[in-house]
């Protein structure tokens, strides 16, 4: 297929060069590298749903990961770099917005419901699995949450969001264990400083990575994770504030429930003598969520 069929290509390139030099040029590269992926992954311009198919493969097949691992070695450039000055702000957002647009993309053309967040996982090729399988990626993400402007988080735990829920056959078994592990030490090291949760729209995306937690992995697979204990206790107390401050929270609270709904539906699979904990927490999560149901039905009574 030549450029005649996808004019996009020689375009493109030239973007992708322009993005990679340390020039004027290269924030608004990559500004338009987001949206050239976000708009080739939308149905919206194409005359059929095939047409935009057939384009939208060989873009993912010659572009996306080139451009993935563009946003995310700018990146990492920016965790060692030190600190962010605001001239450095605009260029990271731009980078997270990218990084995340290619995670969102639709890979095999699934034409998937966006407003269905149940059952939600990335189908990313196979050949990018060496980008996510040990684990520093998402560490680094986790470690850009820390470090960035709280204006920039929610941007972030997005990318956490996708990056929780790349499909599991991605895989090995001790690959997909290793991966989880980071998972959780990310949450735990959010919920023990939680300040920028504060932020509403924070909140939201961090109890979206709460729910892809047990809807991507096992329970018996969280269960063998170090800090299963500590984070499970730390969830069950962040549950019960969430559900506390029912004003700031509405919107989320379902995520977390999600979580302890298919945490306890998970049971019957585990042996009796494993210690998962839920036993301890979720009659307190219930009851707290009994609790406040009331409290919200005499505010607006």
């Amino acid at each position: 297929m030549d450029s005649q069929t996808f004019p996009f290509r020689e375009p493109v390139s030239t973007i992708i060069k322009l993005a990679e030099k340390n020039s004027d040029k290269g924030p608004l590269a990559v500004q338009l590298l987001a949206v050239l992926v976000s708009d080739i992954n939308s149905a919206v311009g194409f005359e059929t749903i095939t047409k935009q198919r057939k384009t939208a493969s060989s873009f993912r097949d010659g572009y996306l990961f080139d451009i993935f691992e563009l946003s995310t070695s700018m990146l990492r450039k920016t965790v060692s770099g030190g600190g962010i000055g605001e001239r450095e702000l605009s260029a990271v957002s731009s980078l997270l917005q990218l990084s995340l647009n290619c995670l969102s993309f639709d890979f095999i053309g699934s034409l998937a419901d966006e407003t269905n967040d149940d059952n939600a996982t990335v189908q990313v090729p196979t050949l990018w699995r060496l980008a996510f399988t040990d684990g520093e990626l998402i560490t680094m993400f986790f470690r850009l949450y820390n470090e960035l402007p709280i204006e920039l988080t929610t941007r972030v735990l997005q990318n956490i969001v996708q990056l929780s829920s790349l499909r599991r056959t991605l895989f090995s078994n001790p690959e997909r264990q290793t991966y989880l592990t980071h998972i959780v030490k990310g949450v735990k090291a959010i919920m023990e400083q939680p300040d920028k949760l504060r932020q509403q729209e924070s909140f939201h995306e961090f109890c979206r990575i709460v729910s892809r937690l047990k809807g991507n992995y096992q329970l018996i697979e969280l269960m063998k994770v170090e800090e299963y204990s500590t984070v499970i206790a730390l969830l069950a107390d962040f549950t019960e504030q969430s559900l506390r401050a029912y004003e700031f929270s509405a919107n989320s609270t379902y995520y977390l429930l999600s979580f302890w709904q298919r945490m306890v539906s998970s049971v019957p699979y585990v042996k009796a003598a494993d210690p998962h904990l839920l036993n301890l927490y979720c009659p307190k999560i219930t009851a707290t969520y009994v609790e406040s149901r009331l409290q919200y039905a005499r505010a607006v009574a």
